[in-house]
């Protein structure tokens, strides 16, 4: 039986003190297939560069910026469109 793929969204800003620990919480979760969707919100304190490196190592995540500040909304709808 094959299961569905699950999406989890997540939305960055200046975040570099907390990304990690929330893309290793939605790495551990058990159910499989997963897609990791980032959006990073045009961060300006090293935190994209922190997302960009942990795409490299997980297949799983999927990194997308905003070329400006555009705000969680247009961020969160960034990752619906993106959605498989």
């Amino acid at each position: 039986m094959n299961k569905p793929l699950i999406t989890i969204g997540i939305t960055s800003f200046n975040s570099i003190r907390t990304i990690n620990r929330a893309v290793n919480s939605a790495l551990e979760q058990y159910w499989r297939p997963i897609e990791i969707i980032i959006v990073d919100d045009f961060s300006t304190d090293g935190g994209y560069k922190v997302i960009k490196n942990m795409e490299k190592i997980y297949s799983e995540i999927i990194v997308f910026r905003n070329n400006n500040n555009k705000g969680v909304a247009f961020s969160r709808n960034k990752i619906i469109k993106n959605a498989k």
